[in-house]
């Protein structure tokens, strides 16, 4: 008797162990960041050589950076959550439905709750370091890029790719505009994609090790 298709991991068992990597060293880097940063209100030396030549003044510039800016609001990563999940329920991979809620929320949570004010990094009087725009945006992005990686069909390439390629632009141009309108330095972003990598990451492999544990015990009991 043919049993049911297996569904995918999020992270291939041959790729775990760099996929800690990454996350040990996002999660260090943000820690650096944080300590380098913390109760400040100016730039570092790489906001001070990177912000001068990205910030943008003229309002035609700046009204098409915002629509970029808005990707990170959270009603609109929360409509791209409830595709993704809705897309994953349908297709019975429950721990994909898992990662698309709980990645980007705690990742948003922990920065909103946790990172911001323990760093106490401001500009213009506002918490910014992580960036939460850039958080939002980046970990809704490494979801899709997990996906697309443990979901592999060949035959769907052409889209894979472009999907794909999209998960990795979109972030690079939300931090783009974040720093270019001035709502963060270019620091808050780099933290805001490294606690979202981190933090999916870490989730995807926490939960592959749940649905890789309730599996063992189901065919204990068979």
């Amino acid at each position: 008797m043919t049993g049911a298709p297996r569904t995918p991991v999020l992270v291939r068992p041959s790729w775990r162990i760099p996929a800690l990597v990454v996350v040990a060293v996002c999660a260090a880097t943000t820690a650096v960041l944080g300590v380098r940063y913390h109760g400040q209100d100016e730039p570092g030396r790489l906001d001070a050589l990177v912000d001068p030549n990205i910030v943008v003044t003229s309002s035609s510039a700046e009204g098409a950076l915002r629509p970029l800016i808005l990707l990170g609001s959270p009603a609109v990563i929360a409509l791209l959550v409830a595709g993704i999940a809705g897309w994953a329920a349908t297709q019975r991979w429950w721990s994909a439905a898992a990662l698309a809620v709980l990645g980007p929320g705690l990742a948003a949570v922990s920065t909103e709750f946790l990172l911001k004010p323990l760093v106490g990094r401001t500009l213009d009087g506002d918490l910014a370091f992580p960036s939460g725009h850039a958080v939002r945006v980046a970990a809704v992005s490494v979801v899709v890029l997990v996906l697309l990686v443990a979901g592999h069909r060949p035959r769907h390439r052409p889209a894979r790719i472009a999907i794909g390629s999209a998960a990795v632009l979109l972030p690079a141009c939300a931090a783009y505009a974040l720093v270019a309108l001035t709502w963060h330095y270019t620091t808050d972003a780099i933290g805001g994609v490294l606690v979202a990598v981190a933090v999916v990451i870490a989730i995807a492999l926490v939960l592959d090790a749940g649905v890789g544990s309730f599996s063992a015990r189901s065919r204990s009991f068979l």
